[in-house]
Parts: C-alpha cells; sequence; structure tokens
C-alpha cells in the first residue's frame, strides 16, 4: 500500500519523542456555562484514546478545542499542545495550517463538510495540494491511492456527495483526513447512523488504518465496540470533567465509576445479544445547572452525603476514577444503603 506524501514539515519537527499530544488544565467556558472542565491527559505516538459518555457530557467540545475550532463566544483555558505548538494560542490562520497538515479530523455527520457542487475527488485532490505543495498529477495520484485504503471505487472521484450512500460519504471523509499524511486521526461519532454490517466494516477499516499508516488516534464514541476494537485507554467524561480513565481493557471489565458501569451495562454491543440493558436514570444535567459535590450524584445509585457536598478527585495509578465508593463496585454486589444514598428520586 502506497504511503503518504513525504514532504517534510517544519512543524513535525517541533513534536516531543513519545507524545503527540498533551492537554493540560483545558477549560471551555460559554457565558456562565462550563462545558469542558479542567481536562487533562497525554497522548503517545501509535496510541489510540477514546472518549466516552453521553450526548451533553462535553466530549465534542473538547475534541474541537484539541482542533483549535474555537467559538467566539466561549472562553478557552489550559493548553493543547499539538504539534508542537499551543492550539488555544495559534490564530485561526496557524491553526488551520495545523490541522491540515498534522493532524486529521472526521465530524460525525460528512454532509456539511462535503461540498455538494464539486466532486469528490477534487474536494480531497485541493486538501493535498493546499498542505503538501503537491503537483496536480501527484495530488490526483494521492486522492486514487487513498480512495483505495478506504475502499471506495475509482470512480468515486467524479461522483458529487448526494451520489454516495452516508456510509461512502464517511469514509470519503477518513479520506480526506488521511490524504495529507497526519499522525494524528481525530474521530467524532465515526459509526453514528450506519447499519450493522457497514458499522462492522468501518471499525475494522480504522483499524487497519492506524496500524497501517502508524495513526496516533482520539475517537469521540458512544460504541463500545469502537472502545474494544480500536482504543488503548479510555477516558470518561461527564458534565465535562474526566470521571474515570485508564486502560480500554481494564475500563471495560473492571469499571471503577458508577457512571462508567452503568453507560457500559446500558450500551448494546454483539457480546450481550439475549441480555437486558440496564438504563440510567436522569439525565445529564446542563453545563449551567450541574450539581455541587459530584456532579453525577442525583442520578447514582451509591450518592451519599459526602457526594454532594464535595466533588471527588481522580484517585489512583494508571486506572482511575473520580468516586468516593469505588470499594463497593460493582453496583449489582451490594444493595445500597437507603439511609445514605440518595437513590435516582434526586
Amino acid at each position: 500500500m502506497a504511503g503518504p506524501p513525504t514532504k517534510a514539515s517544519p512543524v513535525t519537527k517541533q513534536l516531543g519523542k513519545h507524545n503527540i499530544l498533551s492537554v493540560k488544565n483545558l477549560e471551555v467556558e460559554y457565558p456562565g456555562a462550563p462545558v469542558v472542565r479542567d481536562v487533562s491527559f497525554v497522548l503517545n505516538r501509535g496510541e489510540a484514546l477514546a472518549i466516552v459518555g453521553e450526548s451533553g457530557a462535553g466530549k465534542t467540545q473538547t475534541l474541537y478545542a484539541l482542533l483549535g475550532l474555537r467559538s467566539p463566544e466561549a472562553v478557552y483555558k489550559g493548553e493543547v499542545i499539538l504539534a508542537g505548538r499551543n492550539m488555544n494560542s495559534l490564530s485561526p490562520a496557524e491553526a488551520a495550517a495545523v490541522r491540515g497538515r498534522e493532524v486529521g479530523m472526521v465530524f460525525q455527520n460528512p454532509g456539511p463538510y462535503l461540498n455538494p457542487a464539486r466532486r469528490i475527488g477534487s474536494q480531497i485532490a485541493e486538501t493535498v495540494r493546499v498542505h503538501t505543495g503537491l503537483s496536480r498529477e501527484a495530488a490526483e495520484r494521492r486522492v486514487r491511492e487513498v480512495l483505495e485504503q478506504v475502499e471506495l471505487t475509482p470512480e468515486t472521484v467524479r461522483r458529487f456527495p448526494h451520489q454516495l450512500s452516508g456510509g461512502m460519504q464517511q469514509r470519503a471523509m477518513i479520506a480526506m483526513a488521511v490524504s495529507c499524511g497526519p499522525e494524528l486521526l481525530l474521530m467524532d461519532e465515526p459509526t453514528s447512523a450506519l447499519d450493522a454490517p457497514i458499522r462492522r466494516r468501518h471499525i475494522e477499516l480504522i483499524a487497519e488504518l492506524r496500524r497501517e499508516m502508524g495513526l496516533s488516534v482520539v475517537v469521540v464514541t458512544h460504541d463500545i465496540e469502537v472502545v474494544r476494537d480500536i482504543a488503548d485507554r479510555v477516558i470518561v467524561l461527564y458534565c465535562g470533567r474526566i470521571i474515570e480513565e485508564g486502560p480500554a481493557s481494564v475500563v471495560l471489565n473492571n469499571p471503577r465509576h458508577p457512571y462508567t458501569e452503568l453507560l457500559l451495562s446500558s450500551a448494546p454491543s454483539v457480546h450481550k445479544r439475549g441480555q437486558r440493558l440496564r438504563a440510567i436514570g436522569g439525565d445529564v444535567p446542563r453545563p449551567a445547572d450541574v450539581p455541587a459535590g459530584c456532579s453525577f450524584h442525583p442520578r447514582c445509585p451509591l450518592a451519599a452525603e459526602v457526594c454532594r457536598s464535595a466533588e471527588p478527585a481522580l484517585r489512583g495509578k494508571g486506572h482511575r476514577a473520580a468516586c468516593y465508593f469505588s470499594d463497593k463496585l460493582p453496583l449489582d454486589r451490594q444493595e445500597p444503603d437507603n439511609s445514605t444514598t440518595t437513590g435516582q428520586s434526586l
């Protein structure tokens, strides 16, 4: 399989030896409403990180902050060191240059990001030429290479977006994202709205691209199969804050936060055929209405007075959780003490 363009990038030379991305105390706040709260993590080269949580947990806002896609209404704090630069301090043009060459992005809904009036091949070729400086002929060769990598036929170059199925549009977006040979690939719900066979093949394709291109990956997903098959590590977000993180196999098999356990229990999976899924009572609070203490306590079957009064810190080495009662998990091991817990009536 042909490789990406080999033109050297001066930005790439600023990358650290082991880390491709470093996030420290990231905060994103809209007027009166924090949506990302004190998020910190490091992504090693070649590593795949999954960020999971319900809608409204702050996953996509975190992903956009990594890209330097800044909303004019929001206030951004902390550091996002990507390609040796703090994305929070770059101008829009500087951030766009880093996005185009050093990092690729696959958005959840490809429709708004594909120009309906231009052919797929033309759109990908323009991305390649702008960010790599390749000639028209070389860019067209690269387009054919990446379309083959994502299992789209050569005829796709002449098609318009409306002539492609949803799954094919998603693959075209993946082709565009990897066309300039980035080291880092960011993905927002890459398997949403796909039927089961296509979804399964998409997961396999992402895993294959990661191995063949040596990609580091950050994926936001509701899909536990994506986490199981692609991720090395997992971050669980709730109300914009990390409440659990650790190796993917450890978190999936031994969650240490009640929210993570309930989230995993409520997610459909091929491994749960015939099993009843567990529901999580209540909803994620709006950013302006996050409760004091542990933000999950109104929905948590283990919640006690301390959970309402003080926010727990992330504790542990390697596998960390922000919960006072991690030792009481799994939840079906014992019944909650109604005299000290709030239950789901709050």
